[in-house]
């Protein structure tokens, strides 16, 4: 029983920090560029800053966390950019079908169309 639980936390955390993945890459995606390379940075030198607290330490747990930073390094160097150009994507569709809704169906301000 206590084994069926654990698994089961784990999976729930698991999903939990695959959500918050997801949802960090659409916000960093929807920022200025400068903005995401900011962040993307700080997050590069996060992980280097892992590597240099491993070379000190040089324990198994610390090897586990330098990994996982590098990982998640890893992850948001590729998925932000691919998040970008869906974001680009989706927001030139969605700018495109409110102008064609705003010639089609005006606004009521009390003038004659």
């Amino acid at each position: 029983m206590m084994e069926e639980e654990r698994d089961r936390m784990v999976a729930e955390m698991s999903g939990k920090i695959e959500s918050l993945q997801f949802l960090l890459k659409v916000v960093i995606a929807t920022l200025p560029e400068d903005h995401r390379t900011y962040i993307l940075r700080r997050l590069s030198e996060f992980s280097r800053s892992t590597e240099d607290e491993l070379a000190r330490k040089d324990t198994d747990p610390a090897r586990d966390s330098a990994a996982a930073v590098f990982d998640t390094n890893e992850y948001f160097d590729i998925r932000v950019e691919e998040e970008v150009e869906i974001f680009t994507d989706r927001d030139e569709t969605y700018t495109q079908c409110e102008r064609t809704s705003a010639t089609h169906f005006p606004s009521d301000t009390g003038a004659a169309p």
